[in-house]
């Protein structure tokens, strides 16, 4: 958390500025595994695997930017994945920022 805030903001306890001029991205948004295959993963699996570590670059360290997944999670792909990145990221967590892919 201290090195997403580090980057974001010059350093930790500065102000927040309105301008970035790094943001940093938390990657790989939500599911990915090694072999770049398709998962379903149940929802006690991502709320406790899986979803800690974004919500905490979100909440705690305000990441600014989310890079998905290249997999289908639950048969959806992560990068129009709705439930994922629109109730869980932005509603329930708060992320204001951008979702990106390097596909």
């Amino acid at each position: 958390m201290q090195f997403i805030h580090g980057l974001q903001n010059g350093s930790v306890g500065s102000p927040v500025s309105p301008h970035y001029q790094i943001i940093a991205t938390a990657k790989h948004y939500l599911g990915y595994d090694m072999t770049g295959g398709d998962t379903n993963i149940s929802d006690r699996w991502a709320a406790e695997y899986y979803l800690p570590q974004f919500e905490k670059a979100i909440k705690v360290a305000g990441v600014r930017e989310i890079m998905t997944a290249h997999v289908a999670v639950n048969g959806v792909r992560m990068a129009a994945n709705r439930f994922y990145n629109q109730h869980i990221a932005r509603d329930t967590f708060g992320f204001t920022g951008l979702f990106t892919s390097d596909w």
